[in-house]
């Protein structure tokens, strides 16, 4: 391993650029948040409460005796397939003399084939998915998809749920909600019935600059708040010196350390990693390219933009350092999948979508008339009385109603239903979907936490530059006028403007504020390890790699780059379809090459385009031109009889086929549960 490229926070090795690769090589390809990652975070409710991973991990039950290095029990007494586990790994990796432990919470859902061949790890996103809720919901789907041929393994990382140290930023979950509804409000600007090329007005430009302000202090307040609240004992100098030992560098090094466990040591790794758990996996090839088994990344974050660009310069195109591909921004196709949502719904027709009325017969009609209702917002924000919480409705409250349900094409007659009852005058379905869930019986969540920690743990340490202009503040040579930090903020405000900017007129005009943020100048990180290349190291197998023609946050670019920088040693699929991962609308074409990859080793042709399978804005049932199929979702509900197949392409499907779009369908379903767009503007985290 080429330790020069494990970056201690206080290395000066330069950066790694990616490695010229021949323009014939050149593909098309492409998840925070985190957020993320940065992100993500989406849909309607994002955590069922009775399902019990969601705050805690499944309950102990006396164990039986050990099978191997962990502990393993049954999770549950009802099912026997699903075992739970907790086992101890070293805080620091790198230093043997640091006798510091985290508990990390393990499950998985056993093989049932005799003809088992390994285990395959799954990570679900964030920073800050719950592997083990993932496990719960995913874990039978997921081996279905796979003839019950592999162990379904997951594990809470670092800081997450049921693994200890927690990452917590409050002291109960009470504080959390207040936290919540005093900082819930989103960013909010104009303009957007204007031409793209044309410049925002001089009072948007003063107005948002007011925004980021007022957003610099509120990521310094929770910044704080992290490191005072996650300190589990005097072990630890400070919240921060746990959370700079949560980044991903040291997540693949628990995952290499678990399937030596598990499988042994020279066994390959075999891992599907969504969203954010794309980083995971290219992390984890790069550290570890000998040990690559089947490796499946579906939604893409480009790993040298999440390890090189700094969060609060993630939006735009133009101001990338120099050396990566141009274009390296989260919301290149985020306005593809908008488009889709005004066209599909056209196409439905009102008895399918509740937007295409007769005043809104063209794609374009009702994009015009959407972006008016939030510009009217903007201008008069809509007084809600009747809402659970009652409240104002802003038109940062409507756009990111509609960027959360670009996630999940699922969700979209929901949302055409909201943005109906807002024509109307009734901002409450909206508002009600944007407030921050009250619930003081719950535990504190560790989901935000880690995601912002994560991402500013695994990028650039913007922090050293507060810190010297603070250094020039105590040393008094601030300038005239201004102290050192606050000439600083004024230079970021400055620089986060000009992002919305380029981002408004380069990549999307409705969604420009979405994705950037000061927080990481408030996270004194240093972490151990920062893993910043090299990126197209040779594999001991092939990993497949699937993207998203309208991923509102991974755009498929983000696929080709992985798929460019591994050559040989990688696959890409491009789907051609909206949404949030390629689960997000199933393909069967896509289905099939997943699974003959993890069972036989068979590869696609490179590029492979697939057609999706599930139709958006299904009819109901019995309709002409559709199918009803037998498909339920995780939580055992009836799905209006699975009427979400077209009825010519069912004839041509087999039952093996039908069974392999229900496990699809349900897996995509699990991990929408396990992110959480929601509140993202809460901490000013990416996705």
């Amino acid at each position: 391993m080429e330790k020069g490229y494990l970056l201690p926070a206080s290395d000066s090795a330069p950066k790694h650029r990616r490695s010229k690769i021949p323009a014939a090589l050149l593909t098309f390809i492409l998840l925070i948040p985190i957020l993320a990652l940065t992100l993500p975070r989406v849909f309607s409710t994002f955590f069922d409460t009775s399902i019990p991973f969601i705050h805690t991990t499944f309950p102990l039950l006396a164990p039986t005796p050990p099978k191997g290095p962990i502990d393993w029990h049954l999770c549950e007494p009802s099912n026997t397939r699903f075992e739970c586990g907790r086992i101890k790994v070293p805080l620091n990796y790198l230093n043997k003399s640091d006798e510091r432990k985290v508990e990390l919470a393990v499950g998985r859902y056993l093989s049932v084939n005799p003809k088992r061949m390994g285990s395959v790890f799954i990570n679900p996103g964030g920073p800050g998915g719950s592997g083990l809720s993932f496990l719960y919901r995913a874990g039978p789907q997921l081996s279905q998809m796979l003839d019950g041929a592999y162990d379904i393994v997951s594990w809470d990382p670092r800081g997450v749920n049921g693994s200890l140290p927690n990452a917590l930023c409050h002291t109960s979950k009470k504080a959390q909600d207040i936290y919540n509804l005093q900082f819930s409000r989103p960013l909010e600007f104009n303009n957007l019935t204007a031409e793209a090329s044309d410049p925002l007005p001089s009072e948007d430009i003063s107005i948002l600059k007011h925004q980021f302000r007022e957003l610099w202090a509120q990521t310094s307040l929770y910044a704080s708040l992290c490191n005072i609240n996650t300190l589990p004992s005097p072990e630890y100098e400070s919240g921060f010196d746990l959370f700079s030992h949560y980044g991903t560098a040291s997540v693949v090094r628990d995952l290499e350390h678990l399937s030596s466990l598990i499988e042994g040591p020279s066994s390959p790794v075999n891992y599907a990693g969504f969203s954010y758990g794309t980083e995971i996996g290219a992390v984890f090839v790069g550290m570890f390219p000998e040990r690559v088994g089947r490796v499946w990344i579906d939604g893409v974050v480009d790993p040298v933009v999440w390890a090189e660009v700094p969060e609060y310069k993630s939006a735009s195109i133009s101001l990338q350092p120099s050396g990566l591909h141009p274009g390296d921004a989260y919301l290149v196709d985020t306005d593809k999948a908008l488009n889709d949502f005004f066209q599909k719904c056209i196409d439905a027709g009102l008895e399918r979508c509740a937007l295409a009325t007769n005043s809104t017969k063209s794609a374009a009609k009702l994009e015009k008339k959407i972006l008016g209702l939030i510009k009217d917002i903007y201008h008069g924000p809509l007084p809600v009385p009747h809402a659970k919480n009652p409240g104002l409705l802003r038109s940062g409250h409507i756009r990111d109603a509609i960027f959360e349900a670009m996630y999940r094409p699922r969700s979209w007659p929901d949302l055409a239903e909201k943005l109906a009852a807002t024509l109307e005058g009734n901002g409450a379905p909206i508002l009600e979907s944007q407030s921050p869930t009250l619930d003081p019986t719950a535990p504190p969540d560790s989901f935000f936490p880690i995601l912002q920690g994560v991402r500013c743990a695994d990028g650039p340490p913007v922090h050293r530059l507060l810190d010297e202009a603070r250094r020039r503040r105590d040393q008094g040579s601030e300038g005239e006028g201004k102290d050192g930090e606050e000439e600083f903020m004024e230079e970021i405000v400055k620089e986060l403007v000009d992002e919305v900017e380029k981002a408004y007129s380069e990549t999307s005009k409705t969604f420009a504020t979405t994705v950037s943020s000061p927080a990481c100048f408030h996270w004194r990180l240093n972490p151990p390890e920062r893993w910043v290349g090299p990126w197209d190291k040779r594999l001991a197998g092939p990993i497949l790699i699937v993207g998203n023609t309208a991923d509102p946050i991974t755009p498929l670019k983000n696929a080709k780059v992985v798929n460019e920088l591994l050559r040989n040693d990688s696959r890409l699929i491009i789907q051609d379809g909206s949404g949030h991962c390629s689960l997000a609308q199933v393909s069967l074409c896509t289905g099939k090459i997943v699974r003959e990859y993890f069972l036989e080793g068979k590869l696609p042709q490179n590029g492979k385009v697939c057609n999706v399978t599930e139709i958006l804005f299904p009819p109901l049932p019995k309709l002409a031109g559709t199918t009803s199929v037998s498909i339920t979702s995780t939580s055992g509900e009836d799905l209006d009889g699975g009427v979400w197949v077209d009825a010519e392409e069912f004839k041509t499907m087999s039952e093996e086929d039908v069974k392999l779009l229900e496990a699809m369908k349900g897996i995509g379903e699990a991990i929408q549960w396990e992110w959480n767009p929601k509140q993202l503007r809460v901490i000013g985290g990416s996705r």
